[in-house]
């Protein structure tokens, strides 16, 4: 079995070196042979009835490329709005895909979504940009921030070391992409470099691949399109933040041009001992030898080094009460599920700048350096081709002493919350995985910790070739047909902490005094936990066709399968279990973990998938500016992977099928002007057999049933009020689960004490998810008003609202609810220099802005003020 599984490995890797050399040799024949296509071109189709012809010559350009309209109707670049002269790009044409038709806060359409230059208004789907003037207008610098005023999207904490969002109810740290192709490596992305942002909602499997359960975020980024660009921006304010930014950018020559931007920032925050610096820097280059032909170099080198910090831990107030402790001392524990439901806990009552764990043993850095090559070309025939080559290396290390318990204010037959006793003012040392201390009376919140080396390296090819043509006279396709191939490479080397000068393997947590939480005991990361290697071998090939039936009907169909091969690689030792035999069941208790996974050392599973998802829409514009939709797709995600960075495979789960996304959705899109649309949607999102960690070494499988609604009104009023206003609803539901199996220990059968029964969670709401959530952000430029220039004066407001959501599947801590108001200002200093200034949360809300599970949870921000300066020379 293990020669087979070689044999397919070698056979993958020769198919795909085969795939990659075709791609590029197709590039370069269709290049070498455009004359002789120019000469016989493939005619427009026509069935049925007859089109006068057009020659290949009618269709080149006569004059040359005109100098830029503030206002932009078709197909260009975000990127080639907002500097000073002309691009030297064609009339329409677009470096790479983004937001089109930008206005402002408006963009009137898309070539990320279909890989097509798409209006909005015929798109089957919801989709939220954020174009460079809103972000700059937010003064949104990291990808975090850029997403907080998007409905439908909520933040996750991402336990203080890398990007996290929920979708739609869907949580997932890996459906980012940059430019289209997948960047999902666990880090924060700065957008010192990026153009815009877009949140491509539902599964788009077709587009973008496995994964996307609730939808994708894609960055845009800036690209070297020949328009002059000279900016340099500095930026300081509240606790510290030094930041500037560097972007310039101009042609060389008529088929030459250049893109620079680079970032340097060092920060601290209101959250005790924390502190970044990141810094990077992303050339990039276009060749255009001829009017249709574009080629594409940028390089990115990107540093991110900054304290980890996940929050503050919860505590349940039931647990106060006098001899509360025997009945109720660990709430979330599997027989207390029903009782943690009825009586669910809250963050903990502390400062916001309180840190639980030790910040000089809790540090994250990335080191990220991306390549790119990209080529456009269209021949005389209206065949597009577009290839793009990706290789990433992301060198990521982390590692964190942290809060990995609630606060137990009553460990004992009676409570005690001062700190004045001198016999239990201080909580004592536990050793092993004993919670807490019997009999301790001080309120303590036990500290654990771990480190992990995950780096990872990523390879990807895409080609695509897009035709337009008339099957009949009035019945216009846009046809789209491509492939994918692909590799990733992931290591995770995890080790576990002990404390205090203890001997190995013991001491794997400490107790923390709960008015004192920081610690400086001395941490060592030296036991070992797992040390995994995987490598995912994918193909795809897809195809999609956008089809204009009448003026009033579109009509979407498009398909796409996937070929995975994931070879999973596991070099730790054998394990030994307390209260769990040889065959794996446990016979005492709930069995005790006392190293990791009971693979022997060097073991290799393999596991295949191949899938099919289709995706169909249907577009109904009864008047030119209104369309509704409805729409129907599917994605998935490789069985057994455990999660979406593919990075545990066991015997057990490789038998598993494959997760499954079904989506189906309608709404409207409504222009009410030229550069003003409204947006709305209802769906329903099916999520089938998520692995899903319970927070104990088991894990449950869980269907969920996400119901939701969203509405969006975007774009400019006037030429001096641009807005963004979003609201939505969401009921995500468990409707299905199965805890009697384990994703690690082969036939172990998740049981509590003899004669406990398993609580199940059906009926249970999705974490991280508010119900109803409302932001609001509006900038009105005063100038006209004061009888100025524009951009003199204008203010800026914003207000999110966001109802409670539950931190982990149990239900047993709630994060409360919260109303913030932001607010900006922006002048004008000289002909070229521009400031603003953002206060965030003006009115000092206290409130949580993310959580990661039941004992990571971070509170928000106080109120911070932000100066910026940008100067356009």
């Amino acid at each position: 079995m293990k020669r087979n599984a070689e044999n397919i490995e070698f056979g993958g890797k020769i198919v795909m070196r085969c795939v990659v050399k075709i791609s590029w040799l197709a590039v370069l024949a269709l290049l070498g042979a455009e004359e002789a296509l120019a000469q016989q071109a493939l005619p427009a189709i026509h069935v049925g009835g007859h089109q006068k012809a057009t020659s290949a010559a009618s269709r080149r350009p006569t004059q040359p490329t005109p100098p830029r309209s503030p206002l932009i109707s078709g197909p260009v670049s975000s990127a080639n709005l907002g500097g000073g002269g002309a691009s030297f790009l064609a009339p329409g044409a677009q470096i790479e895909r983004g937001p089109t038709g930008v206005n402002g806060y408006f963009a009137g359409g898309t070539s990320s979504a279909l890989k097509m230059n798409t209006k909005l208004m015929d798109l089957p789907q919801s989709v939220s940009i954020i174009t460079q003037q809103q972000l700059q207008d937010r003064n949104s610098i990291s990808l975090g921030q850029a997403l907080t005023y998007v409905p439908g999207v909520n933040i996750a904490q991402g336990e203080g070391q890398r990007d996290e969002v929920v979708i739609r109810g869907q949580r997932t740290s890996s459906d980012f992409y940059l430019d289209n192709v997948r960047d999902d490596a666990e880090y924060y992305r700065d957008l010192y470099n990026i153009q815009s942002v877009e949140v491509l909602k539902g599964p788009s499997a077709v587009t973008f691949g496995r994964g996307g359960a609730g939808g994708v975020v894609n960055r845009v980024t800036k690209k070297a399109d020949g328009v002059r660009t000279r900016a340099l921006e500095f930026s300081t304010g509240s606790f510290g933040r030094k930041r500037v930014t560097v972007d310039l950018g101009d042609k060389i020559n008529n088929e030459l041009a250049y893109r620079l931007n680079g970032l340097y920032e060092q920060s601290y925050s209101y959250r005790n001992f924390y502190n970044l610096e990141r810094w990077g820097v992303n050339p990039a280059v276009t060749w255009k030898p001829s009017e249709k032909t574009y080629i594409s170099a940028q390089y990115e080198h990107f540093r991110d080094r900054r304290v980890l910090d996940r929050g503050i831990p919860s505590v349940n107030y039931l647990n106060t009460l006098p001899n509360a402790g025997t009945a109720y001392q660990t709430y979330n524990a599997l027989a207390n599920a029903n009782a943690a439901y009825l009586f669910p806990g809250y963050p903990a009552p502390t400062n916001n700048w309180t840190y639980f764990g030790n910040p000089d043993a809790s540090h994250s850095s990335v080191n990220v350096d991306r390549g790119v090559i990209f080529l456009d070309h269209t021949f005389d025939n209206n065949i597009n081709v577009k290839n793009q080559t990706v290789y990433a290396n992301y060198d990521k290390f982390y590692q964190n002493a942290y809060a990995g318990g609630p606060v137990n204010f009553n460990s004992g037959s009676t409570p005690y919350l001062g700190a004045t006793s001198s016999a239990s003012g201080t909580c004592p040392s536990t050793t092993g995985n004993t919670p807490y201390a019997t009999g301790a009376l001080a309120p303590c919140t036990p500290i654990v910790g771990y480190n992990n080396y995950t780096p990872r390296q990523n390879w990807f090819n895409q080609m695509d070739f897009t035709y337009k043509f008339n099957m009949f006279p009035d019945v216009e396709h846009n046809l789209l047909a491509g492939w994918e191939i692909g590799n990733q490479k992931s290591t995770g080397n995890r080790n576990e902490a002990r404390f205090n000068n203890s001997s190995f393997g013991a001491a794997a947590r400490v107790n923390a005094y709960f008015f004192q939480p920081t610690v400086w005991n001395p941490v060592y990361y030296d036991q070992p936990n797992f040390r995994r290697h995987t490598n995912l071998d994918l193909m795809a090939g897809y195809a999609m066709d956008q089809i204009k039936i009448t003026k009033y009907v579109d009509l979407l169909a498009g398909v796409r399968f996937d070929s995975f091969n994931i070879k999973y690689t596991n070099n730790l030792g054998a394990v030994s279990l307390s209260g769990v035999n040889t065959a794996g069941v446990v016979t005492s208790g709930t069995g005790v973990v006392t190293s990791s996974y009971n693979n022997y050392w060097g073991q290799e599973i393999n596991n295949a998938t191949n899938r099919v998802s289709p995706r169909l829409g249907l577009v109904i514009k009864p008047i030119e500016k209104l369309s509704f939709y409805a729409a129907y797709s599917r994605s998935f995600l490789p069985g057994g992977s455990g999660a979406d960075q593919f990075t545990n495979l066991t015997l057990t789960t490789r038998g598993l099928e494959p997760q499954a996304f079904m989506n189906m959705e309608g709404g409207f899109k409504y222009e009410i002007t030229p550069s003003l649309m409204l947006t709305g949607a209802i769906y329903n999102l099916r999520r089938t057999n998520q692995i899903v960690n319970d927070g104990t070494f088991y894990s449950t499988l869980i269907d969920s049933d996400t119901n939701g609604a969203e509405v969006a009104l975007t774009g400019k009023v006037n030429d001096d009020w641009n807005t963004s206003v979003g609201y939505s609803n969401q009921r995500p539901y468990v409707t299905n689960s199965n805890k009697t199996f384990s994703t690690i220990y082969e036939n172990v059968q998740r049981i509590g004490a003899p004669g406990t029964i398993v609580v199940s969670d059906n009926g249970r709401v999705v974490p991280l998810v508010p119900f109803n959530m409302f932001n609001c952000w509006n900038k009105y430029d005063f100038s006209n008003v004061l009888g100025q220039k524009k951009e003199t004066l204008g203010l800026g407001v914003g207000v999110i609202y966001n109802t409670k959501q539950y931190a982990s599947l149990d239900n047993a801590v709630i994060v409360p609810g919260y109303v913030r108001v932001d607010g900006a200002a922006y002048f004008k200093v000289t002909e070229n220099i521009i400031g603003q200034v953002n206060i965030e949360n003006i009115l000092g809300a206290n409130y949580y802005v993310s959580a990661h599970n039941n004992n990571n949870i971070m509170p928000g921000s106080p109120r911070a003020a932000y100066l910026t300066m940008n100067a356009k020379f």
